[in-house]
């Protein structure tokens, strides 16, 4: 008799059992919660130096300092923050530009 002869051997018509293995291929670095809040500021600011003047400038503004202020940092935060200064300026002073031409013709 052989030494295998006992043992029992799974049928044909059981499924495999799989059990889910945690990985980590494939995902990226933990990102900063006020990185998109920058990349935001910065978009804002762009598009409010050259299409909406005031409206842009001021998300711009009011998000770059959102991310400063979260611990972000980054130059995006920065570019945003004064980008959005400075279309904030030149919007106004563009309208009081406009508006003086309009008064005094």
């Amino acid at each position: 008799m052989n030494q295998y002869s006992g043992a029992q051997y799974p049928g044909p018509h059981q499924p495999p059992v799989f059990v889910a293995q945690p990985t980590t291929y494939g995902v990226g670095p933990a990102t900063h919660p006020s990185r998109s809040t920058a990349t935001a500021a910065l978009w804002c600011s762009i598009l409010g130096f050259f299409c909406f003047p005031i409206v842009g400038s001021i998300l711009g503004v009011v998000l770059g300092r959102i991310a400063r202020r979260n611990g972000y940092p980054g130059a995006r935060a920065t570019a945003g923050y004064v980008l959005g200064w400075i279309g904030l300026v030149l919007g106004v002073v563009g309208l009081a530009y406009q508006g003086l031409a309009a008064v005094f013709g």
